[in-house]
């Protein structure tokens, strides 16, 4: 259409050049013309179109710079939440090293988790090689205990929470001193509970009451927290008592640990009769 157009006008040149007639210049004008406008109005669409698509082409660039550096923000942002957690957890970990200046203790993150009708587990990634060792004590970013390693890798530790039918632990009363031993059960452990089975049925618990760690066995530093007594369950046929603990820590809303490596067995005894003298 171009080379038509082009044509037209060369022939309509010359038409006037040579001394056509005035009739045949304008028969002529009236055939050339709307070609002329018509090649006009397909350049003008070809422009518009062509400024279309590179628009588009822009934009796609655009849009793929942007996705880029939503990526690179997202996962700055997720090291950043990591750091600001990672340090709230130091911060309440270094209130119990204040109160507890012979704990020593290893960080680490939870990287897998298995939770069934009778006990729920959960995998760490810090092993023998950071020293971590079978019946050391897991506890969360508010100092209470979540649960006790039972497996150790080179590089990873298996752990199982207090709430898993197979695992049992001393503890005590805080409010009134009495001993106990904490253990989970096939019933308890479904609801994220555990028991504190064969208490006299006149001991002294109550529903609220703070239960910590006794240090019974050496095993378990004396004094971490534990739960809350939530319901007291009296046993007719021999008389006894059952006081329902509900574990402070939760499987699901932890994701960083400290596993307690090291502390003074003898913290918080009282001194023989000789060495007080």
């Amino acid at each position: 259409m171009l080379v038509i157009a082009a044509l037209c006008c060369f022939i309509t040149g010359a038409a006037y050049s040579s001394g056509v007639s005035s009739f045949a210049a304008s028969a002529l004008g009236l055939v050339v013309s709307p070609l002329q406008k018509g090649v006009s109005h397909l350049h003008g669409f070809i422009g518009e179109k062509a400024e279309y698509f590179r628009s588009i082409d822009e934009l796609r660039e655009e849009n793929e710079r942007l996705k880029d550096e939503n990526t690179v923000l997202s996962r700055q942002i997720s090291e950043l939440e990591k750091a600001a957690k990672e340090n709230d957890m130091l911060y309440y970990f270094l209130g119990l090293r204040r109160e507890r200046t012979d704990i020593k203790y290893v960080n680490a993150d939870i990287i897998s988790r298995s939770t069934s009708n009778y006990t729920s587990e959960f995998t760490i990634n810090k092993g023998s090689f950071h020293g971590i060792e079978k019946d050391m004590a897991v506890v969360t970013d508010n100092n209470s205990l979540l649960g006790i390693i039972v497996e150790v890798g080179a590089t990873y530790s298996r752990a199982k929470m207090l709430t898993s039918y197979d695992l049992s632990l001393g503890i005590v009363n805080e409010r009134t001193g009495q001993p106990g031993i904490l253990s989970g059960s096939l019933e308890r452990s479904v609801k994220n509970q555990c028991e504190i089975d064969d208490l006299d049925e006149k001991a002294d618990y109550k529903t609220g009451d703070v239960i910590r760690t006794s240090g019974l066995g050496d095993l378990y530093p004396k004094g971490l927290y534990v739960g809350r007594v939530t319901e007291l369950i009296p046993n007719s046929l021999d008389y006894t008592l059952s006081a329902v603990v509900a574990p402070d820590s939760s499987l699901l809303e932890t994701d960083m640990v400290m596993v307690i490596t090291d502390f003074d067995r003898t913290y918080g005894e009282v001194g023989t009769e000789e060495e007080n003298e």
